[in-house]
């Protein structure tokens, strides 16, 4: 079946953020559909439509990467647990394990439900090779996508996050930007901002070695923000120089659909974008952590935990 010949390309999308998405260079991200699924495509994409599927290749990144997305047509939920409906179609579509561990790349996995009414699972991981082998690994990003009694199933494969040019850790993930842009014209319509100040105050922190960012939203629409960058410089033969620059912020902020405005307090403009709240598991479905992501103009997709 053709659906499963994805494997032998490699797929994303190079969407950028920002209310109006638009596709890498800054060209104007172009509108497609596969039956009630509408989802955008960047310009200079091929688009190939077999009877179980729409596949869009790109050019050749110059790491020698094709990516490559699949739409499939939506199908007949058979009932039951959304994650196991997802672990069940990547096993049959990729003749793969999703949660087989070391010496295979663990997977992870993310659960939510989306502000434009359905509920979804995704289920990422690396095949085809173990730890460390980064060349030669197929990175799989599988969403399933529940609306009504029916399922709607995206797959998209790049090569190793680590190293991936397109579906990234190290460079940027185009992934965020095609998930924002999914529409399901079936989908219920979406729940009141009030529900969703409600899901997200709290306290959301991300950190790394050199980068600290730290939202903190309240259900009355405010909410203030700190970060902090640490930068390492030589001071002599022996000496590190290490500076941090902090910043703080108030204001306020507006919920519509998938999209966040934030307004500061200050003159510093309005800054426009996309979130979505979900759980994510590292440790094959064990235990979940909440987990918020932003996705804003001029930063793009960063994701929080939960502090409190």
């Amino acid at each position: 079946m053709k659906r499963f010949a994805i494997l032998g390309v490699l797929i994303v999308l190079g969407l950028s953020p920002g209310s109006s998405v638009r596709a890498q260079g800054g060209a104007p991200a172009l509108t497609d559909s596969v039956g009630p699924v509408s989802f955008l495509v960047p310009p200079g994409w091929t688009r190939t439509v077999y009877p179980d599927g729409n596949v869009y290749a790109s050019p050749m990144f110059n790491n020698g990467e094709r990516c490559q997305i699949t739409v499939f047509p939506m199908r007949h939920a058979p009932g039951g647990d959304l994650l196991q409906a997802a672990l069940g179609t990547f096993r049959t579509m990729f003749q793969a394990e999703p949660l087989m561990g070391y010496p295979q790349p663990e997977s992870t996995l993310w659960r939510g439900t989306s502000p434009l009414g359905w509920d979804y699972t995704v289920v990422r991981k690396s095949i085809r090779g173990q730890v460390g082998e980064y060349g030669s690994l197929v990175s799989v990003i599988l969403l399933i996508a529940q609306v009504d009694s029916e399922l709607g199933v995206v797959a998209a494969t790049s090569k190793d996050p680590q190293v991936s040019m397109c579906l990234g850790d190290v460079a940027r993930s185009a992934w965020p930007g095609f998930f924002y842009g999914l529409r399901y014209t079936q989908a219920h319509s979406a729940a009141p901002e009030s529900a969703w100040r409600q899901r997200l105050a709290g306290v959301w922190t991300s950190a790394t070695g050199t980068v600290a960012l730290r939202y903190a939203f309240t259900p009355a629409g405010r909410y203030a923000d700190a970060g902090a960058t640490q930068h390492w410089a030589p001071y002599s033969s022996s000496e590190v120089m290490v500076t941090t620059d902090a910043y703080f912020g108030n204001g306020r902020y507006a919920l519509q659909g998938n999209q966040i405005v934030l307004t500061p307090d200050s003159s510093g403009g309005v800054t426009g974008g996309f979130f979505r709240l979900e759980h994510e598991s590292r440790d094959r479905g064990r235990t979940w952590a909440d987990r918020l992501c932003l996705l804003l103009e001029g930063i793009g997709d960063v994701c929080y935990q939960r502090d409190r």
